[in-house]
């Protein structure tokens, strides 16, 4: 890459265009597309709100498994290193001039690669989404007993009446730009969880309520750290749909997009860590996964909150649909996909990689055809996929991951084994794993000291991927070794005095116990 195009890539000027340009169909065109995309507060609110999910119930949680100093290092750390990725994987779909995550890791790793990142976005969205449907099948009917007549409010038909005629229709937007006003409405939505949880905690009866001390010696680190990492990389983990993201900006620009990147994560990292300190701080050695757990069910303001928190998974449910859809189409295109014919063409800049062969030299007299607006020089663009085919991708993955969420309560353990090892792999083995292969035939490669980072960042994601898989499935021995169930998601250890119905609101510590 030349400096001037990399002083383009760096700096954010504004537009401008000659008269006769914008009497020209092609500038014309142009210009009305980058207007149709999102300005940098918009699409903070879509990042912020795909980094802000599910997870963020867990943070107090997450605190008690690290203790007080441990869970202030766990936020910090990872909060810097997801920032560092999340650019890491833009900085490689420029150097690739690619459109997607599993593009860029494609060019890199070849074939295997691009599978690879495809099953584990593929996995990790699928499986998002089905939390979000058991999320909305054990919070919003409980907010509806408290209107209605029990005997009226069924989970199942809950789930498929909210997901039919909510989520649906958000998940039928084609382009991410779309979504903005629901992720605005969403963060609206955690912020008066949040708030809640901070503000009712102290008022509580003192029996729901821990007696020990917030400064006793084994609340500073504990043993089970490794834990706590897991559950705040869930929550922080947005990868797989990064490239939309940046996409989707207007003026596009790394300068710009880290930016972006720089706030959300810093955004995303606090909030976090006021829902940890401040729900642990009340509940202590109490904290169950899901903190709302641990208030009463005829509380009114934390019914408030678990309303919300079902409207937030039905906002973010679009943004996981948005994913898995991409991924299923990349599959069904096979050979015919863009990637194939770019890899062709155009291979990344710095030299071919060791899966790929040089472009074959054009027939004399011949040039390869160039689109208006086509994703990479040289080739016509990509069609705007018709109404047909995304429709009814689209309706089978909502009716999918419907239907898993209504003849489970649990995902199970094997859910949370493909759920962090995605997890890891998206975030922290794959983004620098790619960008060294990218760079290492530059004319000017990265040094021993810098690849040392990249390489000490993988090493973190195996370890994290090896200890998570690892008590999930000692755990999961465990469990059936004593007769219990063994597939088993919505951790279930504070057990009320009276029996329940089999799909009540649990626990909802639905991916690590």
């Amino acid at each position: 890459m030349t400096s001037a195009q990399d002083e383009g890539l760096l700096r954010d000027p504004p537009p401008s265009y000659e008269l006769h340009e914008l009497e020209n169909p092609l500038i014309a065109g142009i210009i009305e597309t980058n207007e149709e995309k999102s300005p940098l507060h918009m699409a903070f609110m879509n990042m912020a709100n795909s980094i802000l999910g599910a997870g963020i119930i867990s943070q107090p949680f997450a605190v008690r498994e690290a203790g007080v100093l441990g869970a202030f290092v766990v936020y910090i750390a990872l909060g810097f290193l997801v920032d560092w990725t999340l650019r890491l994987i833009v900085q490689n779909l420029v150097i690739t001039g690619t459109e997607t995550y599993q593009e860029s890791v494609a060019v890199a790793l070849g074939e295997p690669g691009r599978l690879a990142i495809l099953l584990a976005n593929g996995l990790f969205a699928f499986g998002g989404c089905v939390a979000f449907c058991i999320i909305i099948g054990d919070t919003i009917p409980h907010v509806l007993r408290t209107v209605c007549p029990p005997q009226y409010i069924e989970r199942n038909w809950v789930i498929i009446v909210v997901t039919l005629l909510i989520s649906l229709p958000l998940s039928l937007s084609k382009k991410i730009k779309q979504l903005e006003r629901a992720s605005f409405l969403a963060l609206v939505s955690m912020a008066v969880i949040v708030v809640t949880v901070a503000v009712r905690g102290p008022f509580l009866p003192s029996e729901l309520k821990s007696q020990v001390s917030l400064f006793a010696p084994q609340w500073w680190f504990r043993k089970t750290i490794f834990k706590s990492v897991s559950i705040v990389s869930f929550a922080l983990v947005c990868h797989h749909n990064t490239s939309f993201i940046f996409h989707s900006l207007r003026n596009k620009s790394i300068y710009k997009f880290n930016r972006l990147t720089h706030w959300s994560c810093a955004v995303s990292v606090s909030v976090c860590m006021l829902m940890g300190y401040t729900g642990f701080h009340t509940f202590k050695e109490k904290t169950k996964g899901n903190v709302l757990n641990n208030f009463s069910g005829d509380d009114g303001w934390i019914n408030v909150a678990r309303l919300f928190f079902g409207f937030n998974m039905l906002t973010t449910f679009p943004l996981e649909i948005f994913v898995l859809r991409n991924v299923v189409l990349d599959i069904w295109a096979g050979p015919t996909h863009r990637w194939y014919q770019h890899r062709r063409h155009h291979p990344p800049r710095g030299g071919h990689t060791a899966t790929q062969q040089p472009p074959p030299p054009e027939p004399h007299g011949s040039s390869p055809a160039r689109g208006p607006a086509g994703p990479h020089p040289g080739l016509p663009p990509d069609p705007e996929p018709s109404e047909q085919p995304h429709t009814a991708v689209t309706v089978v993955l909502v009716l999918a991951t419907m239907g898993v969420a209504l003849v489970t309560c649990n995902l199970g353990a094997l859910l949370e084994v493909i759920g962090s090892t995605t997890g890891a792999l998206t975030a922290y083995i794959l983004p620098p794993l790619t960008h060294v292969l990218l760079t290492r035939r530059r004319p000017q490669p990265h040094t021993a000291r810098e690849r040392l980072g990249h390489c000490c960042c993988v090493v973190f994601g195996c370890t994290v991927m090896l200890v998570s898989t690892t008590q999930t499935l000692l755990d999961w021995s465990r469990s059936a070794g004593r007769g219990g169930r063994p597939l088993r998601v919505l951790s279930r250890r504070a057990v009320p005095a009276r029996p329940r119905p089999p799909c009540a609101p649990p626990n909802l510590d639905y991916r690590f116990r």
